[in-house]
């Protein structure tokens, strides 16, 4: 339910709920993307409940909203984050006022997936650390040095408590969350359902994603 949701929040104004990626939790948002967004809005950063379905997880975050006394709000939404945020806002389109969608996809037969290379190798260590598992992912080769940066920024965030010191989503829970999403993944009529979204959206992809 709504009270396992762990959770931070961080500046004032229109508030808008960070949902992570695969494999991440709330530590792991670069610390600066954080900063500049706290100027103006109220952020809502949290890891996912253990949930077994898709309906679960929306109605336990919707739950988890109405906590907090949030009636509306932004979503920003990373990778299976992305996900997420599709699913609330054509299920609950009154909660969500604008989407920013980060390395998404529709689902279904039009989805271009990972590469079986990629899929097999995080398969294989879905129980490791973010930085050794995931992170090595959303950096190309020539980018070391941003890497190590991001990486270095993380851990000053983390010593200073500008981040939170929360130990990494369990295998378990990653397992649950990729169980959830499966399905969508194969949906035939997934992009269909994309109609249901009238909240402005924004999508942002890299160049090498």
């Amino acid at each position: 339910n709504a009270g396992t949701i762990k959770y931070y929040e961080r500046g004032e104004g229109k508030t808008l709920l960070m949902l992570p990626g695969f494999g991440m939790n709330m530590q792991d948002w670069d610390p600066e993307l954080i900063r500049q967004l706290s100027l103006n809005h109220r952020l809502i950063i949290l890891d996912y409940p253990e949930v077994n379905s898709q309906e679960g997880l929306t109605k336990s975050i919707v739950q988890f909203l109405d906590v907090l006394k949030v009636k509306q709000t932004d979503i920003l939404g990373w990778s299976i984050g992305s996900f997420v945020a599709q699913l609330l806002a054509e299920q609950y389109p009154e909660r969500v006022d604008k989407l920013v969608l980060i390395s998404t996809a529709t689902g279904g037969k039009e989805m271009i997936g990972a590469s079986e290379e990629i899929s097999t190798d995080i398969q294989n260590n879905i129980g490791g650390s973010w930085e050794e598992t995931y992170v090595p992912y959303l950096f190309p080769e020539d980018s070391i040095e941003a890497k190590n940066a991001y990486l270095a920024r993380r851990k000053d965030a983390i010593k200073t408590g500008e981040l939170p010191n929360e130990q990494a989503s369990s295998a378990e829970a990653r397992l649950s969350l990729e169980d959830i999403f499966a399905n969508q993944a194969q949906e035939q009529t997934r992009a269909d359902k994309l109609r249901l979204i009238k909240a402005p959206t924004l999508i942002i992809a890299g160049d090498k994603d």
